[in-house]
């Protein structure tokens, strides 16, 4: 087995990690209250060609990372690190929604991971 992931594979797409993601290894941290933390990223289209679409994904506190998705092979791959997204966690939910409406062949100006 793997000790740290350089690849995700969604459906059958790979999609490139420039930092280690262990999957197996993830967590839901709790909050200060005993209560579990609700995760919300606003994913915004910030670029957009025939070959690529370039997304920020950001946190309500104003940290943000982007990701680059190549169109025709369904790869991404992450250009700026969200500042302690150490494990790759909401860079991988923000490549999650992107894949899901590449699916459907369509790259929104907005999408929202919400959970």
């Amino acid at each position: 087995m793997m000790d740290h992931l350089q690849q995700a594979v969604l459906h059958g797409t790979r999609i490139d990690l420039t930092f280690p993601v262990n999957p197996m290894n993830m967590e839901i941290r709790q909050s200060s209250r005993g209560g579990h933390m609700a995760v919300y990223i606003e994913i915004d289209r910030m670029f957009e060609d025939d070959k690529c679409v370039r997304y920020r994904f950001s946190l309500t506190d104003g940290r943000c990372g982007e990701l680059k998705f190549d169109k025709d092979t369904g790869q991404a791959t992450c250009e700026t690190p969200l500042p302690g997204d150490d494990e790759g966690l909401l860079y991988a939910r923000s490549v999650r929604k992107v894949h899901l409406a590449w699916k459907e062949g369509r790259f929104p100006g907005r999408l929202i991971w919400a959970s």
